[in-house]
């Protein structure tokens, strides 16, 4: 890949491929509200947000650090780029708690390391500055994909050929562990019946 493309290829690749995530999980969601029971759309609204919110740091993350060219002219499209999309960057800054949130809670178990691993549960969710409302998450929503379109219309053709190199390439096969319902249920009895021997045996222990 390094003889062929150049690192902001693939930066503007996974920009605009992690925009598109983050859009269509919560464009997936809005189309769904008040389509499936209560309880199961806040479970589903659970795991749009903490989906958006991770994918948006990692968005932002390629957009400050790899979204760059070495090259001067290429350079100078990127910088005036950038200074188009201002107002969308500056309305996602305004949340600057998704790395943190991002860091002790979704990516991690809830716990924060730089005070002792305290469990993020006694200083509440409320106490990070991020999104608190489908509102807020619409608005962060709409700034990365402002954000998104004006790049991806810029680096069309650089787009298109990074997607046609990819898709050229041999994909390496990951390993099917189950393939079938008949051997999932298999397997979680066996699971089970470990489990439930086990339990038996601390029964007679205690």
């Amino acid at each position: 890949m390094e003889e062929k493309f150049e690192k902001i290829d693939a930066a503007i690749y996974h920009l605009i491929f992690i925009g598109n995530s983050i859009v269509n999980h919560f464009k997936s969601f809005s189309r769904i509200i008040g389509k499936v029971d209560d309880r199961d759309e806040t479970i589903l609204y659970a795991a749009m947000f903490s989906s958006v919110l991770l994918q948006t740091t990692s968005f932002m993350e390629e957009y400050n650090k790899f979204v760059d060219s070495d090259e001067e002219e290429l350079k100078q499209v990127i910088i005036a780029l950038k200074k188009t999309v201002k107002p969308a960057v500056r309305s996602i800054n305004r949340w600057s708690g998704l790395g943190d949130f991002r860091n002790h809670v979704l990516a991690h178990n809830f716990r924060v390391k730089k005070t002792g691993h305290n469990s993020v549960f006694i200083i509440g969710f409320e106490s990070y500055k991020i999104p608190q409302s489908s509102a807020d998450l619409h608005v962060l929503m709409s700034s990365v994909e402002m954000i998104k379109d004006v790049f991806e219309s810029a680096f069309k053709q650089k787009l298109t050929a990074f997607r046609q190199y990819l898709d050229a390439q041999p994909k390496a096969k990951g390993e099917i562990l189950f393939s079938n319902m008949k051997q999932v249920e298999l397997e979680v009895e066996s699971i089970k019946d470990e489990i439930n021997s086990g339990i038996k045996t601390l029964k007679e222990l205690l």
